[in-house]
């Protein structure tokens, strides 16, 4: 409901495109489409990895008597690393985090937007603030060539979830803006419609 402009019947369209997936069309759209396939492709991947690991670890645990040789290791800092940066990802993407919007809902329209549009850029920046610091780490570790101490699985290339993630979480602030901007754009064009 758009109570701001004082008509309960009338659909608020900021609230309907908010809730979800982000409506962004033309390039952006479809490379937004192909990048979060992709993504979620990772963070399947990864889920399937650790059920893997872990059920083989425990067949052969109780049938031969030892589990897989740096297993543990595996899922810490193979599947465990890549689900959480994913699923950062996808939760900022799909709006599945916690948020505590009370006091911005209570704003006009068109305050919020620009509220929203503040918050999204803060929380871009310092997503792409991580992404650099994460990235340099991620090249360190591969430079050093970081393996596990058991078995001698290399570690360093899951150290690129991390700045993955961030990516993603930043490339989703960046939708959130632009959605919050083509709503406005349809509501402008919808208010000038009724006009006439």
């Amino acid at each position: 409901m758009n109570e701001a402009n004082g008509d309960p019947g009338a659909v608020d369209l900021l609230d309907e495109e908010l809730q979800g997936d982000q409506d962004v069309s033309g390039v952006l759209g479809s490379v937004s489409r192909v990048f979060w396939v992709i993504l979620t492709a990772i963070g399947v991947l990864s889920v399937a990895g650790l059920f893997f690991t872990v059920i083989v670890d425990v067949v052969l645990r109780y049938t031969a008597g030892s589990g897989i040789p740096g297993g543990n290791d595996m899922v810490s800092s193979w599947w465990m690393v890549s689900i959480a940066f994913v699923g950062i990802a996808l939760a900022q993407h799909s709006r599945g985090r916690i948020q505590v919007d009370f006091l911005v809902d209570a704003l006009p329209p068109r305050m919020r937007r620009i509220v929203d549009t503040a918050i999204f850029t803060v929380v871009c920046v310092i997503g792409l603030v991580l992404v650099v610091a994460t990235f340099q780490e991620a090249l360190h570790q591969m430079d050093v060539g970081e393996y596990a101490p058991i078995g001698h699985r290399p570690i360093w290339p899951f150290r690129f979830m991390a700045p993955l993630g961030f990516l993603g979480f930043s490339f989703a602030c960046v939708l959130s803006i632009v959605s919050v901007w083509q709503v406005a754009a349809r509501e402008h064009a919808a208010s000038v419609t009724a006009v006439r």
